[in-house]
């Protein structure tokens, strides 16, 4: 007898985190995902940065907003990361979790930052 398994129960669970990041100057979003994923892969090492699948969908250098896709399991990952930036481009920041969804659709109606993931226009 054949089991079948469906198609949603081996699609990996995400999260979506906003990250406010407080700082004097703006911060470049280049910068901004440098630091993020070279903290989570010197904290957690190649196995957990693999097993975290993280990714910058947006970022705002005026607002200081950045939004990362992670998997579900693996928040708390992402909230430690987040904590132990204390620098970016030879600056003093704050980077803080404020709100944690598991869509963007409800992050976007928490928090007004659906500018965030419009994609420039190309030329």
């Amino acid at each position: 007898m054949l089991c079948r398994v469906s198609e949603s129960s081996l699609r990996r669970r995400k999260r979506y985190l906003l990250i406010d990041v407080i700082s004097d100057t703006p911060v470049p979003k280049h910068e901004f995902a440098k630091v993020i994923f070279d903290n989570l892969l010197r904290i957690y090492g190649e196995y957990g940065a693999s097993r975290a699948n993280l990714r910058l969908l947006g970022y705002g250098e005026e607002e200081r907003m950045a939004i990362v896709c992670c998997s579900h399991d693996a928040v708390h990952m992402i909230r430690v990361v987040a904590a132990s930036i204390d620098r970016i481009a030879n600056q003093p920041v704050i980077a803080r979790v404020l709100h944690v969804s598991g869509t963007l659709k409800s992050l976007k109606r928490k928090k007004s930052v659906a500018h965030l993931l419009q994609r420039p226009a190309r030329r």
